[in-house]
């Protein structure tokens, strides 16, 4: 994996925590773009670049934290 890729998709994943975090906490219509990014030290680009806006964005976002509730809600191998 390149340094580039590295960094890609650490910036997409802090973006996804802070979506995540964001709209759970104030829902659709109370986060804005600006604020994920702000929270997730990212430029607003990166958001259309990784998810095409805000709606592609809220969708990921809920699927991200819904595979991190499973993966810690999995029973773990003895």
């Amino acid at each position: 994996m390149t340094q580039d890729h590295r960094s890609g998709a650490l910036t997409r994943s802090r973006i996804l925590d802070a979506a995540s975090a964001l709209f759970a906490e104030k829902g659709y219509g109370g986060v804005t773009v600006a604020a994920i990014c702000h929270k997730a030290g990212a430029n607003i680009a990166a958001v259309n670049y990784h998810f095409g806006g805000k709606e592609d964005l809220y969708r990921e976002a809920w699927r991200h934290a819904h595979q991190r509730l499973q993966a810690r809600l999995s029973p773990k191998p003895p």
